[in-house]
Protein backbone atom coordinates (compact mmCIF):
# COMPACT_ATOMS: atom_id res chain seq x y z
CA UNK A 1 0.00 0.00 0.00
CA UNK A 2 0.84 4.16 -0.42
CA UNK A 3 0.33 5.61 2.54
CA UNK A 4 -1.92 8.86 1.11
CA UNK A 5 -0.74 12.17 2.96
CA UNK A 6 -2.59 15.05 4.12
CA UNK A 7 -0.88 18.62 3.83
CA UNK A 8 0.20 18.38 7.76
CA UNK A 9 1.60 14.63 6.86
CA UNK A 10 3.49 15.90 4.13
CA UNK A 11 5.29 18.63 6.07
CA UNK A 12 6.26 15.66 8.86
CA UNK A 13 7.33 13.24 5.87
CA UNK A 14 9.76 16.24 4.94
CA UNK A 15 10.61 16.82 7.88
CA UNK A 16 11.26 13.06 8.79
CA UNK A 17 13.34 12.69 5.76
CA UNK A 18 15.41 15.91 5.84
CA UNK A 19 18.59 13.12 6.66
CA UNK A 20 19.82 10.75 3.59
CA UNK A 21 19.30 7.08 4.37
CA UNK A 22 21.56 4.85 3.27
CA UNK A 23 19.72 1.48 2.46
CA UNK A 24 22.62 -1.66 2.95
CA UNK A 25 22.38 -4.84 1.68
CA UNK A 26 24.64 -7.94 1.33
CA UNK A 27 25.16 -11.36 0.03
CA UNK A 28 27.30 -14.11 2.35
CA UNK A 29 28.72 -16.98 2.15
CA UNK A 30 28.42 -19.68 5.27
CA UNK A 31 31.72 -21.47 5.97
CA UNK A 32 32.60 -24.15 9.01
CA UNK A 33 35.94 -21.46 9.90
CA UNK A 34 34.22 -19.53 12.48
CA UNK A 35 36.93 -16.45 12.27
CA UNK A 36 35.59 -15.82 8.21
CA UNK A 37 31.54 -16.90 8.60
CA UNK A 38 29.56 -15.11 6.76
CA UNK A 39 32.12 -13.44 4.50
CA UNK A 40 30.36 -10.80 2.11
CA UNK A 41 30.15 -12.01 -1.50
CA UNK A 42 28.44 -8.65 -2.81
CA UNK A 43 27.46 -5.48 -1.25
CA UNK A 44 24.77 -2.87 -2.10
CA UNK A 45 24.29 0.91 -0.94
CA UNK A 46 21.21 2.63 -2.18
CA UNK A 47 20.46 5.91 -0.69
CA UNK A 48 17.04 7.35 -0.01
CA UNK A 49 17.55 11.24 -0.47
CA UNK A 50 14.19 14.04 0.31
CA UNK A 51 11.94 10.68 1.07
CA UNK A 52 13.16 9.04 -2.84
CA UNK A 53 15.37 6.01 -3.48
CA UNK A 54 18.10 7.74 -5.57
CA UNK A 55 19.16 7.19 -8.84
CA UNK A 56 21.20 4.66 -10.33
CA UNK A 57 24.20 5.94 -10.84
CA UNK A 58 24.25 7.20 -7.46
CA UNK A 59 23.68 3.31 -6.24
CA UNK A 60 26.88 1.37 -4.71
CA UNK A 61 27.74 -2.14 -5.39
CA UNK A 62 30.52 -4.44 -5.50
CA UNK A 63 30.88 -8.18 -6.24
CA UNK A 64 33.83 -9.79 -4.38
CA UNK A 65 35.89 -12.99 -3.70
CA UNK A 66 35.11 -13.71 0.25
CA UNK A 67 37.97 -15.54 0.85
CA UNK A 68 36.58 -18.98 1.49
CA UNK A 69 34.90 -21.83 -0.09
CA UNK A 70 31.00 -21.01 -0.28
CA UNK A 71 28.78 -24.05 0.38
CA UNK A 72 26.36 -25.58 -1.89
CA UNK A 73 23.30 -23.67 0.48
CA UNK A 74 24.54 -20.53 0.07
CA UNK A 75 24.72 -21.08 -3.73
CA UNK A 76 20.91 -21.77 -4.27
CA UNK A 77 20.06 -18.78 -2.04
CA UNK A 78 21.89 -16.42 -4.12
CA UNK A 79 23.79 -17.94 -6.97
CA UNK A 80 27.47 -17.01 -6.69
CA UNK A 81 29.84 -20.14 -6.76
CA UNK A 82 33.49 -20.64 -6.06
CA UNK A 83 33.88 -20.60 -9.77
CA UNK A 84 32.17 -17.55 -10.69
CA UNK A 85 33.67 -15.10 -8.00
CA UNK A 86 37.64 -16.04 -8.26
CA UNK A 87 38.29 -14.17 -10.52
CA UNK A 88 36.81 -10.97 -7.88
CA UNK A 89 38.53 -8.87 -5.80
CA UNK A 90 39.09 -9.01 -2.17
CA UNK A 91 37.16 -7.10 0.49
CA UNK A 92 39.90 -5.09 1.51
CA UNK A 93 40.30 -3.51 -2.50
CA UNK A 94 36.40 -1.91 -1.92
CA UNK A 95 37.14 -1.03 1.91
CA UNK A 96 37.58 2.77 1.26
CA UNK A 97 35.57 3.26 -1.46
CA UNK A 98 32.25 1.39 1.11
CA UNK A 99 33.18 3.32 3.84
CA UNK A 100 33.70 6.26 2.06
CA UNK A 101 29.63 6.04 0.60
CA UNK A 102 29.02 6.23 3.70
CA UNK A 103 31.00 9.18 5.17
CA UNK A 104 27.88 11.07 5.70
CA UNK A 105 27.36 11.47 9.28
CA UNK A 106 23.93 12.99 9.43
CA UNK A 107 22.75 10.05 7.50
CA UNK A 108 21.03 6.99 9.13
CA UNK A 109 22.33 3.12 8.12
CA UNK A 110 19.22 1.32 6.79
CA UNK A 111 19.45 -2.77 6.68
CA UNK A 112 16.83 -5.74 6.70
CA UNK A 113 17.90 -7.51 9.79
CA UNK A 114 21.20 -5.98 11.26
CA UNK A 115 23.38 -8.83 9.67
CA UNK A 116 24.19 -6.99 7.26
CA UNK A 117 26.11 -4.03 9.56
CA UNK A 118 27.61 -7.30 11.44
CA UNK A 119 28.73 -9.11 8.73
CA UNK A 120 30.35 -5.31 7.21
CA UNK A 121 31.97 -4.53 10.83
CA UNK A 122 32.92 -8.25 11.19
CA UNK A 123 35.22 -7.62 7.51
CA UNK A 124 36.46 -4.44 9.02
CA UNK A 125 37.80 -6.38 12.12
CA UNK A 126 39.45 -8.88 10.04
CA UNK A 127 41.57 -5.84 8.04
CA UNK A 128 42.73 -4.95 11.64
CA UNK A 129 43.87 -7.98 12.24
CA UNK A 130 45.62 -8.26 9.16
CA UNK A 131 46.84 -4.56 10.05
CA UNK A 132 47.85 -6.04 13.59
CA UNK A 133 50.18 -8.33 11.80
CA UNK A 134 52.31 -5.90 9.91
CA UNK A 135 50.60 -5.76 6.74
CA UNK A 136 49.47 -2.71 4.92
CA UNK A 137 45.51 -1.96 4.66
CA UNK A 138 43.48 1.03 3.56
CA UNK A 139 40.67 0.60 6.14
CA UNK A 140 39.48 -0.39 9.10
CA UNK A 141 36.58 -0.36 11.78
CA UNK A 142 37.58 2.72 13.46
CA UNK A 143 37.29 4.17 9.80
CA UNK A 144 33.52 3.14 9.84
CA UNK A 145 31.01 6.35 10.87
CA UNK A 146 29.02 6.34 13.60
CA UNK A 147 25.31 6.34 12.03
CA UNK A 148 22.18 4.89 13.99
CA UNK A 149 20.28 1.89 12.15
CA UNK A 150 17.19 1.52 11.12
CA UNK A 151 16.67 -2.47 10.70
CA UNK A 152 13.61 -3.16 8.58
CA UNK A 153 12.97 -6.34 9.87
CA UNK A 154 11.33 -4.66 12.98
CA UNK A 155 10.58 -1.29 12.06
CA UNK A 156 7.40 -1.78 10.84
CA UNK A 157 6.71 -3.11 14.62
CA UNK A 158 7.54 -0.17 16.06
CA UNK A 159 5.25 1.99 13.83
CA UNK A 160 2.68 -0.56 14.24
CA UNK A 161 2.13 -0.65 10.66
CA UNK A 162 -1.38 -2.13 9.35
CA UNK A 163 -1.29 -6.10 9.15
CA UNK A 164 2.23 -6.58 10.73
CA UNK A 165 0.42 -8.39 14.12
CA UNK A 166 2.26 -9.39 16.83
CA UNK A 167 5.05 -10.62 14.74
CA UNK A 168 8.36 -8.85 16.39
CA UNK A 169 10.78 -9.98 13.04
CA UNK A 170 9.11 -10.22 9.43
CA UNK A 171 11.44 -10.97 6.15
CA UNK A 172 12.13 -8.82 3.44
CA UNK A 173 9.20 -11.18 1.56
CA UNK A 174 6.82 -10.66 3.81
CA UNK A 175 7.16 -6.25 4.07
CA UNK A 176 7.61 -6.19 0.07
CA UNK A 177 4.11 -7.91 0.29
CA UNK A 178 2.89 -5.73 3.06
CA UNK A 179 4.11 -2.56 1.42
CA UNK A 180 3.34 -3.73 -2.18
CA UNK A 181 6.65 -3.10 -2.89
CA UNK A 182 8.50 -5.51 -5.91
CA UNK A 183 11.33 -7.17 -5.35
CA UNK A 184 12.91 -8.02 -8.97
CA UNK A 185 15.11 -10.43 -7.79
CA UNK A 186 15.22 -11.60 -4.02
CA UNK A 187 18.93 -12.48 -2.75
CA UNK A 188 20.59 -10.05 -5.13
CA UNK A 189 22.26 -7.66 -2.98
CA UNK A 190 21.18 -4.57 -5.55
CA UNK A 191 17.61 -5.60 -5.88
CA UNK A 192 16.90 -6.44 -2.21
CA UNK A 193 18.66 -3.26 -1.17
CA UNK A 194 16.15 -0.97 -3.47
CA UNK A 195 13.43 -3.19 -2.27
CA UNK A 196 14.28 -2.35 1.52
CA UNK A 197 14.28 1.33 0.19
CA UNK A 198 11.17 1.04 -1.46
CA UNK A 199 9.39 0.02 1.86
CA UNK A 200 11.37 1.93 3.75
CA UNK A 201 9.80 5.16 2.64
CA UNK A 202 6.45 3.96 2.88
CA UNK A 203 6.93 3.04 6.30
CA UNK A 204 8.33 6.61 6.94
CA UNK A 205 5.03 8.11 4.92
CA UNK A 206 3.18 5.75 6.95
CA UNK A 207 5.02 7.04 9.99
CA UNK A 208 4.32 10.92 8.67
CA UNK A 209 0.47 10.29 8.87
CA UNK A 210 -0.08 8.68 11.87
CA UNK A 211 1.64 11.39 13.49
CA UNK A 212 2.75 9.51 16.27
CA UNK A 213 6.85 10.77 16.42
CA UNK A 214 7.67 14.63 15.80
CA UNK A 215 11.03 14.19 14.24
CA UNK A 216 13.40 11.75 13.32
CA UNK A 217 15.25 11.98 16.39
CA UNK A 218 12.47 10.26 18.69
CA UNK A 219 11.67 7.27 15.81
CA UNK A 220 15.13 6.74 16.10
CA UNK A 221 14.92 6.80 19.65
CA UNK A 222 11.59 4.43 19.91
CA UNK A 223 13.14 1.99 17.45
CA UNK A 224 16.42 1.42 19.25
CA UNK A 225 18.33 -0.07 16.85
CA UNK A 226 21.73 1.20 18.06
CA UNK A 227 24.69 2.48 15.84
CA UNK A 228 26.70 0.96 13.81
CA UNK A 229 29.23 1.11 16.05
CA UNK A 230 26.94 -0.99 18.84
CA UNK A 231 24.16 -2.70 16.50
CA UNK A 232 21.29 -3.30 19.02
CA UNK A 233 19.19 -5.87 17.16
CA UNK A 234 18.87 -9.06 17.21
CA UNK A 235 21.30 -10.93 14.18
CA UNK A 236 19.82 -13.10 11.58
CA UNK A 237 22.15 -14.31 9.39
CA UNK A 238 21.68 -16.10 6.17
CA UNK A 239 23.68 -19.15 5.75
CA UNK A 240 25.38 -21.61 8.64
CA UNK A 241 23.90 -20.21 11.39
CA UNK A 242 20.35 -19.81 9.63
CA UNK A 243 20.17 -22.97 8.21
CA UNK A 244 20.65 -27.06 8.38
CA UNK A 245 23.26 -28.58 5.65
CA UNK A 246 21.26 -30.44 3.54
CA UNK A 247 22.02 -33.84 1.88
CA UNK A 248 23.09 -33.34 -2.13
CA UNK A 249 20.59 -35.93 -3.33
CA UNK A 250 17.71 -34.04 -1.91
CA UNK A 251 19.07 -30.87 -2.81
CA UNK A 252 19.01 -32.11 -5.78
CA UNK A 253 15.56 -32.93 -6.04
CA UNK A 254 15.04 -29.04 -5.59
CA UNK A 255 16.71 -28.03 -9.54
CA UNK A 256 13.60 -28.85 -11.20
CA UNK A 257 10.59 -26.97 -9.83
CA UNK A 258 6.79 -27.67 -10.33
CA UNK A 259 5.62 -24.86 -12.26
CA UNK A 260 2.86 -26.40 -14.76
CA UNK A 261 -0.38 -28.23 -14.24
CA UNK A 262 0.93 -31.82 -12.36
CA UNK A 263 -0.51 -34.93 -13.16
CA UNK A 264 -1.44 -36.97 -10.27
CA UNK A 265 2.23 -39.01 -10.52
CA UNK A 266 3.75 -35.83 -10.24
CA UNK A 267 1.21 -34.79 -7.25
CA UNK A 268 2.69 -37.22 -5.70
CA UNK A 269 6.39 -37.50 -6.13
CA UNK A 270 6.09 -33.81 -5.18
CA UNK A 271 4.26 -34.02 -1.51
CA UNK A 272 6.83 -36.96 -1.02
CA UNK A 273 9.56 -34.00 -1.86
CA UNK A 274 7.48 -32.06 1.18
CA UNK A 275 7.80 -34.68 3.13
CA UNK A 276 11.31 -35.07 2.85
CA UNK A 277 11.68 -31.70 3.00
CA UNK A 278 9.64 -31.36 6.33
CA UNK A 279 12.03 -34.04 7.95
CA UNK A 280 14.98 -31.97 7.05
CA UNK A 281 13.51 -28.36 7.48
CA UNK A 282 14.64 -27.66 4.47
CA UNK A 283 14.63 -23.91 3.69
CA UNK A 284 13.25 -24.38 0.04
CA UNK A 285 10.26 -25.97 0.38
CA UNK A 286 8.01 -22.29 0.18
CA UNK A 287 9.92 -21.79 -3.07
CA UNK A 288 8.50 -24.78 -4.05
CA UNK A 289 5.24 -24.49 -3.20
CA UNK A 290 5.15 -20.86 -4.58
CA UNK A 291 6.03 -22.18 -7.86
CA UNK A 292 4.23 -25.05 -7.70
CA UNK A 293 0.94 -23.67 -5.61
CA UNK A 294 0.43 -21.50 -8.89
CA UNK A 295 -1.67 -24.21 -10.78
CA UNK A 296 -1.56 -27.08 -8.24
CA UNK A 297 -2.53 -25.04 -4.59
CA UNK A 298 -5.59 -26.99 -4.09
CA UNK A 299 -4.38 -30.92 -4.75
CA UNK A 300 -1.32 -30.01 -2.93
CA UNK A 301 -3.48 -28.92 0.01
CA UNK A 302 -5.45 -31.75 0.35
CA UNK A 303 -2.61 -34.31 0.62
CA UNK A 304 -0.10 -31.99 2.54
CA UNK A 305 -2.74 -31.87 5.86
CA UNK A 306 -1.95 -35.69 5.51
CA UNK A 307 1.22 -35.79 6.37
CA UNK A 308 1.35 -33.23 9.64
CA UNK A 309 0.33 -36.07 12.11
CA UNK A 310 3.66 -38.22 10.94
CA UNK A 311 5.54 -35.28 12.44
CA UNK A 312 7.37 -35.96 15.59
CA UNK A 313 10.20 -33.78 15.90
CA UNK A 314 10.31 -29.63 16.10
CA UNK A 315 10.46 -27.92 13.84
CA UNK A 316 9.14 -30.24 11.12
CA UNK A 317 5.75 -28.88 11.16
CA UNK A 318 6.41 -25.54 11.03
CA UNK A 319 8.50 -26.32 7.91
CA UNK A 320 5.43 -28.14 6.32
CA UNK A 321 2.77 -25.77 7.14
CA UNK A 322 5.28 -22.65 5.82
CA UNK A 323 4.33 -24.41 2.47
CA UNK A 324 0.59 -24.89 3.53
CA UNK A 325 0.41 -20.89 4.25
CA UNK A 326 1.70 -20.48 0.60
CA UNK A 327 -1.10 -22.80 -1.00
CA UNK A 328 -4.01 -21.42 0.73
CA UNK A 329 -2.68 -17.60 1.08
CA UNK A 330 -4.85 -15.16 -1.27
CA UNK A 331 -2.41 -14.32 -4.41
CA UNK A 332 -2.34 -13.81 -8.56
CA UNK A 333 -2.43 -17.49 -9.63
CA UNK A 334 -3.46 -18.85 -12.93
CA UNK A 335 -7.09 -20.79 -11.14
CA UNK A 336 -7.41 -17.77 -9.22
CA UNK A 337 -7.69 -17.42 -5.03
CA UNK A 338 -5.01 -20.49 -3.45
CA UNK A 339 -8.13 -21.70 -1.93
CA UNK A 340 -12.12 -20.90 -2.56
CA UNK A 341 -13.52 -18.96 0.62
CA UNK A 342 -16.46 -21.33 1.77
CA UNK A 343 -13.65 -24.51 1.39
CA UNK A 344 -11.14 -22.32 3.76
CA UNK A 345 -13.45 -22.21 6.71
CA UNK A 346 -14.45 -25.87 6.54
CA UNK A 347 -10.40 -26.67 6.06
CA UNK A 348 -9.72 -24.36 8.88
CA UNK A 349 -12.20 -26.23 11.12
CA UNK A 350 -10.56 -29.81 10.29
CA UNK A 351 -6.41 -28.64 10.31
CA UNK A 352 -6.96 -25.96 13.69
CA UNK A 353 -6.54 -29.28 15.93
CA UNK A 354 -4.27 -30.96 14.10
CA UNK A 355 -1.87 -27.13 14.36
CA UNK A 356 -2.66 -27.24 17.77
CA UNK A 357 -1.48 -30.90 18.64
CA UNK A 358 1.28 -30.30 16.57
CA UNK A 359 4.87 -30.56 17.74
CA UNK A 360 6.31 -26.52 18.12
CA UNK A 361 9.54 -25.31 17.53
CA UNK A 362 12.09 -25.15 20.28
CA UNK A 363 14.81 -22.56 20.54
CA UNK A 364 18.17 -24.17 19.10
CA UNK A 365 18.96 -23.95 15.28
CA UNK A 366 18.29 -27.51 14.28
CA UNK A 367 15.00 -27.71 16.08
CA UNK A 368 13.65 -24.72 14.33
CA UNK A 369 11.66 -24.19 11.23
CA UNK A 370 13.25 -21.78 8.41
CA UNK A 371 10.49 -18.92 9.21
CA UNK A 372 11.37 -18.96 12.86
CA UNK A 373 15.33 -19.39 11.87
CA UNK A 374 14.59 -16.27 9.73
CA UNK A 375 13.49 -14.68 12.54
CA UNK A 376 10.02 -14.55 10.99
CA UNK A 377 6.64 -15.47 12.56
CA UNK A 378 6.04 -19.71 12.76
CA UNK A 379 3.55 -20.81 10.17
CA UNK A 380 2.74 -22.84 13.28
CA UNK A 381 1.30 -19.78 14.91
CA UNK A 382 -0.16 -17.72 12.17
CA UNK A 383 -1.54 -20.28 9.72
CA UNK A 384 -4.79 -18.78 10.89
CA UNK A 385 -3.97 -15.35 9.00
CA UNK A 386 -3.77 -16.70 5.47
CA UNK A 387 -7.18 -17.99 6.04
CA UNK A 388 -8.80 -14.68 7.21
CA UNK A 389 -7.19 -13.05 4.21
CA UNK A 390 -8.42 -15.65 1.68
CA UNK A 391 -12.26 -14.70 3.69
CA UNK A 392 -10.83 -10.56 3.37
CA UNK A 393 -9.91 -10.50 -0.38
CA UNK A 394 -12.38 -13.33 -1.66
CA UNK A 395 -12.86 -12.07 -5.16
CA UNK A 396 -8.81 -11.56 -5.71
CA UNK A 397 -9.07 -7.38 -5.80
CA UNK A 398 -7.28 -4.91 -3.39
CA UNK A 399 -9.70 -3.69 -0.50
CA UNK A 400 -11.26 -0.81 -0.74
CA UNK A 401 -13.40 1.20 1.50
CA UNK A 402 -16.88 0.19 0.23
CA UNK A 403 -15.34 -3.89 0.31
CA UNK A 404 -14.52 -2.96 4.35
CA UNK A 405 -17.55 -2.12 5.48
CA UNK A 406 -19.31 -4.65 3.78
CA UNK A 407 -16.85 -6.83 5.79
CA UNK A 408 -17.66 -5.35 9.03
CA UNK A 409 -21.29 -4.54 8.98
CA UNK A 410 -22.97 -4.19 12.30
CA UNK A 411 -25.42 -7.10 12.04
CA UNK A 412 -25.34 -10.87 11.98
CA UNK A 413 -25.36 -11.04 8.44
CA UNK A 414 -22.12 -9.66 8.17
CA UNK A 415 -18.93 -11.63 7.81
CA UNK A 416 -17.42 -10.07 10.80
CA UNK A 417 -20.11 -11.19 13.29
CA UNK A 418 -20.13 -14.88 11.89
CA UNK A 419 -16.19 -15.17 12.41
CA UNK A 420 -16.97 -13.61 15.93
CA UNK A 421 -18.68 -16.97 16.64
CA UNK A 422 -17.32 -19.35 14.47
CA UNK A 423 -13.72 -18.16 14.31
CA UNK A 424 -12.76 -15.60 16.46
CA UNK A 425 -9.15 -15.94 15.70
CA UNK A 426 -10.27 -14.60 12.10
CA UNK A 427 -12.32 -11.67 13.51
CA UNK A 428 -9.25 -10.77 15.47
CA UNK A 429 -6.74 -10.83 12.62
CA UNK A 430 -9.11 -8.75 10.10
CA UNK A 431 -10.18 -6.18 13.11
Amino acid sequence: MRTDLTEAGETLFNLLTSSTFYVVDCEYTATHDEAHSNSIISIAIVPVVQGRRAAAADELYFEMNPGVSISRESTKIHGFTDAKVGKFKRFDFYAAKILAKLSDKNAVFVAHTSADIHALRAELTRLDERKALGEVVNAGLADLPKLPIIDTSTFAKTLRYPKVGSTSFIGLAELCRLTEVKNEKPHNAKSDARATADALIELLRYAAQVSARSDLGELLRDHRGGTTHDPKKAIFFRGKQSDPELPKTHLDKHLAPLDHLASPAEIDAWVELARECSLLRCQFLVEEAVAAGEQNAWALRIQLVGLIGTLTEPGQTGTLLGAIKELIDPRDRAGGLGVAEKKAYKWWSEVKPLVASSIACKLSRLERCPSCRAGEACPRDVLYQSVARVGIYNDGKPLTNEKINELFKNNAASKFYRWKVSYPELAAFAA
